[in-house]
């Protein structure tokens, strides 16, 4: 009785909250009106109706006599409504306002948690509140999860339910038998075909009534339905659908071989391709799989090329010559095909020699006003690649071999690329002060003869299907160097150079 009770109850006591915090009646006191925030406590309010100096013929009447329920798994709060022409009501509990309600409203409860509460109800009008009638109440019985039910997942199902106030956790049976006990709102389960789910809330030594859910599963899924292929990306095709029920994952097909298996829920699918191709997508099930949706996609091709210069970015410039204390710059760009530049991720890594040079404090060798990254362009030839949503600087630490790594990722929304234009995607500009070949007030942390400074840089370029694509690095271009260093290794994503350290 007390489960079925509070399942009416429950509803109607959350509609009254929301519907008193939304859309309380416009006649409230001047006093409220002109200073709202004064109704959060009780003892505020009062403070606040006794400096108005309201006439005390002109406020209504107290709502009394008023009692608050003892026992239960909710606490009932009633008051006496026949108290003359008013606006409403205002509810306290243990001096915090709850709710707001109408003039035609003498109730209200909830499940407040366990323990005794203290209730307070007073009349309003426009021009004042009258005395509180006020009650304790008492919720002994843990309130009983609310709204629990069944949903398909992959390899099984997952039983849901809506939180208890005062649980310390609940237990969970299957066809009365317990699974699991959980502080979560939801358990999943692998066992297939009808089975009764039931979950009960506990505190301490207190148990509450079970709420249960059943659900079957019996047969394959349904085809998904509005299957399409992409026609206008570039490198990728992206195939979606609609999702259906009772499935446990997705089946994708190209050109008649299975291409991959996707999990519950996945409505799309982004292929790394270029050409023609024709897709199909089955959904399935413990009991099978549905028939397949197929539809025929084209993807057109890319191509990226990658270059470090230094100060400028057209034509390289492969070496730079230390010429005493100056700014140096580093010049990341790219070029690719038109309509395909939307964004980049790139990252750059620098490995001292001294472990500790890149200490962002007195006792290190390099301080944060010497290592300056940009996002700007290098004259109308070479603009920066920025757009409707461009990122900051996003990332800048150093890991435990000593070496600095600095992330950078902009998000490029203008399409209109122009065919084979070089794009700055960022400059690094070092400060360099002082040589680590030199000497030091602390030779430990800055003294090395002849100990180069290796840098690394990869980059991704997103494409307008979301694709990332590792640009190669411009054939004819010389790896970087620093006062005409040794020669380096370059890879086809990565250049490494050797650069002469120098700081301050």
């Amino acid at each position: 009785m007390k489960a079925r009770a509070l399942a009416l109850l429950v509803p109607v006591a959350l509609a009254t909250l929301w519907a008193g915090a939304q859309a309380a009646p416009s006649e409230e006191p001047a006093f409220v009106r002109a200073q709202p925030f004064v109704v959060r406590h009780l003892a505020t309010l009062l403070a606040a109706a006794q400096q108005a100096g309201v006439n005390p013929a002109s406020r209504p009447s107290p709502p009394s006599p008023c009692n608050a329920t003892d026992h239960g798994d909710v606490i009932r709060f009633t008051w006496n409504g026949n108290v003359g022409a008013v606006s409403g009501f205002y509810v306290f509990r243990d001096d915090n306002l709850v709710a707001t309600l109408g003039p035609a409203t003498t109730s209200f409860f909830e499940s407040p948690g366990l323990g005794t509460h203290v209730y307070c109800v007073l009349a309003f009008n426009p021009d004042g509140v009258s005395d509180a009638c006020c009650d304790s109440g008492t919720q002994d019985f843990i309130a009983a999860p609310q709204a629990c039910g069944v949903s398909p997942n992959s390899g099984g199902v997952i039983f849901h339910w809506n939180s208890s106030v005062g649980a310390d956790g609940y237990r969970v049976y299957r066809d009365g038998t317990l699974i699991a006990t959980t502080s979560q709102t939801f358990v999943a389960d692998t066992a297939r075909g009808p089975h009764e789910y039931c979950v009960e809330a506990f505190h301490l030594g207190f148990t509450s009534e079970r709420c249960c859910a059943t659900f079957e599963t019996h047969a394959p899924p349904l085809t998904p339905p509005s299957c399409a292929a992409s026609n206008d990306l570039v490198g990728a095709i992206r195939l979606t659908w609609e999702n259906v029920a009772d499935e446990d994952g997705y089946l994708v097909y190209r050109d008649g071989l299975a291409r991959a298996t996707l999990p519950a829920n996945t409505t799309q699918y982004l292929d790394a391709v270029t050409g023609s191709h024709h897709y199909c997508v089955r959904a399935f099930n413990a009991y099978g799989s549905s028939p397949e949706c197929c539809s025929d996609g084209f993807a057109s091709t890319a191509t990226f090329r990658e270059r470090l210069s230094w100060d400028t970015c057209s034509p390289q410039v492969a070496n730079q010559n230390f010429s005493g204390p100056a700014v140096y710059n580093l010049v990341i760009s790219v070029t690719g095909s038109a309509t395909t530049n939307v964004g980049h991720d790139s990252e750059l890594r620098l490995l001292p020699a001294v472990p500790d040079a890149w200490r962002f404090d007195g006792a290190g060798c390099q301080t944060t006003g010497r290592l300056n990254l940009q996002v700007a362009g290098i004259g109308d030839t070479c603009p920066a690649m920025l757009g409707a949503n461009p990122l900051a600087i996003t990332s800048y630490f150093v890991d435990v071999d000593g070496s600095a790594k600095l992330r950078l990722s902009v998000t490029y929304d203008d399409l209109a690329t122009a065919q084979d234009q070089r794009y700055v995607l960022w400059k690094i500009a070092f400060d360099h002060t002082h040589s680590i070949a030199g000497t030091d007030a602390d030779p430990a942390t800055c003294d090395g003869a002849s100990t180069p400074l290796n840098f690394s840089v990869t980059t991704q370029i997103a494409l307008p299907g979301g694709l990332l694509i590792t640009p190669t690095m411009e054939p004819a271009d010389l790896p970087v160097t620093w006062n005409g260093g040794s020669s380096s290794t370059r890879t086809k994503n990565m250049t490494w150079g050797r650069l002469k350290g120098l700081y301050r």
